[in-house]
């Protein structure tokens, strides 16, 4: 991964976590792990974690293209946990500020 390529995606997660912190959500990036490192994302999938209240969401950003979603909707389904959402949002550098994020919520069990 080049350095501009890894600036673009923390520019994207900076900007997605202050979004959801503005919307009262607290957030925890996950770590970003060493050059050799195989994972770097919380179970290969997610970059943050956060909660409000009994909510709870995974999310993977991307910036301008979603790329494969097969795994993050296998995840989803495998793990209907209540009150947990598993989401993916990407990014468009390319649209105006009301309309630059894509989000795709994969799976939500609400409280039984």
């Amino acid at each position: 991964m080049t350095s501009k390529t890894r600036a673009k995606g923390n520019k994207t997660q900076r900007e997605g976590i202050a979004l959801l912190e503005k919307a009262g959500w607290q957030c925890s990036k996950v770590e970003q792990g060493g050059k050799f490192a195989k994972e770097k994302d919380c179970f290969g999938l997610w970059d943050v974690i956060c909660i409000k209240g009994n909510y709870l969401k995974f999310i993977q950003f991307k910036t301008n293209k979603p790329g494969v979603i097969h795994p993050y909707i296998t995840w989803a389904k495998e793990y209907p946990i209540p009150n947990v959402s598993w989401e993916l949002w990407t990014r468009r550098d390319n649209k105006p500020e009301k309309d630059r994020w894509d989000t795709r919520i994969f799976y939500m069990v609400e409280e039984i």
